[in-house]
């Protein structure tokens, strides 16, 4: 069979990537006019504004009632309260712009940004999912109360045990119980979006990227009830996250769990005869494969 040289795949690879990148700007916006879009129902919605190691998740955003100055983050972080305007529009400095009542005090928040607000309509819709169970799509990391990360194998079974508020940013930490008693809560994917586009979505203004919502991270139920002809080794296999010759376009998709990346293509007398892969976020993500009539022909193992 033919392969395609270095500099095919690169300049393929580098196409893609063009194209990609030309996209990737039209899609943010979309995303973020979808979002602001969603602002104006937010009025009335019960709020916290939650913590960050980072003191500028105000900057340029955010001035007190009361005086133009940007407020110390230190001093309302945790805080609650109401929001009770939501505007949008070319006079809003990023599209959108909320004013937050605090609970408690006289003073209220102006906002354009709303990554630092956990919206409690949306904890209670991820609470909704204790006891649940999930599937992870990939391998990911499970961090217990205490001690070191524990690797959690591909489409393994997890039960929601806990839900509750995190950060700036990824606003709701889940925590899960394994099949053999490990307990914690997930590290940040391999996704990259962590909590992407979050639990409910009516809430979240702007997406960062082409993250999904969160559950899109799993699979809802057992994937082994979907391809029940699938062998034992089979399923060990994707397991460990590897691809190997032999496999199908559906196990490759089930390994991979987040996605599969186009490298690029394999070019034969006729034209295109197949296509160079790799899994977009696993722990054997730099591994290219070819897939040739729906089946791994060659395994890239450098």
């Amino acid at each position: 069979m033919f392969r395609p040289t270095k500099r095919e795949v690169i300049l393929t690879a580098l196409l893609g990537a063009a194209v990609e990148m030309s996209f990737a700007p039209r899609l943010n916006a979309q995303a973020t006019r979808r979002g602001v879009e969603k602002v104006l129902k937010w009025e009335g919605e019960k709020v916290v504004i939650l913590k960050s190691n980072q003191p500028t998740i105000f900057a340029d955003c955010t001035q007190r009632r009361s005086d133009s100055a940007e407020p110390p983050y230190a001093k309302y972080g945790g805080m609650t309260g109401v929001i009770t305007k939501s505007e949008t529009g070319a006079n809003t400095p990023r599209g959108f712009q909320l004013t937050i009542t605090l609970d408690g005090t006289a003073e209220s928040l102006i906002l354009c940004n709303d990554e630092p607000l956990g919206f409690f309509s949306e904890l209670d819709s991820a609470r909704k999912l204790i006891g649940k169970q999930l599937w992870t799509k990939g391998q990911r990391f499970l961090k217990p109360p205490s001690g070191p990360s524990v690797l959690i194998d591909n489409t393994e079974r997890l039960t929601v045990t806990k839900v509750d508020w995190k950060n700036a940013g990824e606003p709701i930490e889940f925590f899960f119980r394994t099949d053999k008693g490990l307990e914690g809560s997930l590290e940040k994917s391999f996704v990259g979006q962590g909590y992407a586009d979050g639990i409910d979505q009516r809430f979240h203004a702007s997406s960062r990227g082409a993250g999904g919502p969160f559950l899109s991270q799993f699979h809802m139920q057992d994937p082994r009830k979907t391809y029940p002809a699938w062998t034992a080794s089979t399923w060990k296999t994707i397991r460990q996250g590897q691809v190997t010759v032999g496999m199908t376009s559906a196990m490759v998709d089930m390994t991979c769990g987040n996605g599969v990346v186009v490298e690029g293509v394999i070019l034969g007398a006729k034209g295109t005869t197949g296509r160079v892969l790799r899994c977009e976020f696993s722990l054997n993500f730099f591994k290219r494969f070819d897939v040739v009539d729906g089946k791994v022909k060659r395994v890239d193992d450098r």
